[in-house]
């Protein structure tokens, strides 16, 4: 209970937005590649998040405590969603499949922007209203072979995960020949 109420606390208010990045992986081999030469360089504040060594499918109770005021009740998905309200990117280093993300990280999309910090629903209206409107930058890393077709993925994180964020926000798409400058915008940044 203290784990959700202090998450509670500072999920409310965003405080401190630094240039850090949350970096989600797909666990792939080439992803965590990936991810270790941008942790070599000793980018601070990096926080990597492997979606395949997290929980992907919600239970029951979560998916009731979905609609409700305490959406998220895995203590991990709540420490991922704090880390996500303290930066300023959030980048996606996958390897895309045919239909689009692989479904490890399209488990961690669900399970961690949840209402109240992704997004909030206008009583009203009912319409969505951006919750991560502190992110600057949406990046897509495609690290998959050259011959894989990257557009479904390209659309959810366009889409989906754009919707959570506010309308200006610079989306950028690495693709697999464009790795060496992903590595670099990313230790720029």
């Amino acid at each position: 209970m203290m784990l959700a109420d202090s998450v509670r606390a500072q999920r409310t208010t965003v405080v401190g937005v630094t240039d850090a990045i949350v970096l989600v992986t797909d666990g792939s081999t080439p992803a965590r590649i990936f991810a270790e030469r941008i942790t070599a360089t000793g980018r601070k504040g990096l926080y990597v998040v492997h979606a395949d060594e997290r929980t992907i499918v919600m239970s029951s109770q979560e998916r009731l405590a979905y609609d409700s005021d305490e959406p998220v009740l895995d203590p991990i998905a709540l420490l991922d969603g704090v880390a996500l309200r303290a930066v300023s990117t959030l980048a996606f280093a996958i390897a895309p499949t045919p239909f689009g993300l692989p479904s490890s990280v399209k488990g961690w999309i669900d399970r961690t922007l949840a209402p109240g910090l992704a997004f909030k629903l206008d009583e009203r209206t009912q319409r969505m209203r951006p919750g991560l409107v502190h992110l600057d930058r949406l990046v897509g890393i495609d690290v998959g072979d050259s011959t894989g077709d990257s557009r479904g993925a390209r659309r959810i994180i366009g889409r989906a995960v754009r919707v959570a964020c506010r309308p200006t926000i610079r989306v950028k798409w690495f693709g697999p020949r464009r790795l060496g400058a992903a590595h670099d915008g990313l230790c720029q940044w």
